[in-house]
């Protein structure tokens, strides 16, 4: 679910000011509150999963028919049964957008109730919450169903392109596409393949600081995939790189990714 710029696009869908407009119908007012209606497989574990990250049950029913509401300031989340056959594991059950001023916040107090609550963070399975990265506008939450719940900054760009920017070539293409393989997409498996062959590809000519970003990147995600076999030959690599300081500034931010991506998983304190 990558819905970049939703809002953007959700604006001008024929409501025009406080009372709705040309086009919105008499009496209508652009005053809505959408609530996202989502299938359950487990009533006991999703009340548990949500009473853990600190949502209030408004409301809960097992017979006649299942359903539960539960509410987070100003997030509201309903479920109903889910369908025969329904597996949470595929994830492809239902899902929701909830868009805030400060992304970063939401995924450090939901980290920590969940780690409070289950010890660590899950981060592979269902459920589960995605990692966030310093600057990223996104995270997502996967609850015991397999839906997604989805966390976007407000002003996170609205348009992405796929496979990198066109404005850009070679290494620098590359990495731009690998970020959108990883925070957009949660792949961080295609990111980590893309970036090594557009390391071999690339690499030989591509200006010394884009080699360093690559090398930062995919030490990042060795740690997120626990793939460790070459990161200490990425990280002998950089460090035959001639960097400026801007460059290496900016290097150093992204391996502090890596380094707060291991104390996040671990839950030791910094």
């Amino acid at each position: 679910m990558e819905a970049a710029g939703v809002e953007g696009r959700a604006e001008g869908v024929g409501m025009t000011g406080p009372e709705g407009g040309e086009g919105a119908g008499a009496g209508v007012r652009a005053n809505e509150t959408m609530v996202p209606l989502l299938p359950c497989a487990s009533a006991e574990e999703t009340l548990g999963f949500f009473r853990s990250l600190g949502f209030e049950v408004t409301y809960e029913q097992d017979r006649p028919y299942l359903y539960l509401a539960f509410r987070w300031g100003g997030v509201h989340l309903h479920y109903g049964r889910a369908p025969k056959g329904f597996d949470p594991s595929g994830e492809d059950g239902g899902g929701c957008l909830v868009m805030v001023d400060d992304v970063a916040a939401y995924h450090a107090v939901l980290s920590a109730r969940m780690r409070s609550a289950e010890g660590r963070v899950p981060t592979k399975g269902v459920p589960r919450i995605t990692r966030y990265r310093s600057g990223a506008s996104r995270f997502t939450v996967v609850d015991p169903s397999g839906n997604s719940i989805i966390f976007i900054q407000r002003d996170e760009p609205q348009e992405l392109e796929y496979g990198g920017s066109v404005e850009l070539e070679g290494l620098a293409r590359a990495l731009d596409g690998a970020r959108i393989l990883r925070d957009f997409k949660l792949d961080d498996r295609a990111a980590w393949r893309y970036l090594r062959s557009a390391l071999r590809r690339h690499g030989d000519d591509a200006p010394a600081v884009e080699r360093a970003m690559a090398l930062a990147a995919l030490i990042e995600l060795s740690v997120a995939l626990d793939e460790h076999e070459r990161r200490s030959e990425w990280t002998e690599a950089l460090k035959t790189i001639d960097l400026t300081a801007e460059e290496r500034r900016r290097v150093e931010g992204e391996l502090r990714n890596a380094e707060e991506l291991e104390h996040w998983l671990s839950g030791r304190p910094r």
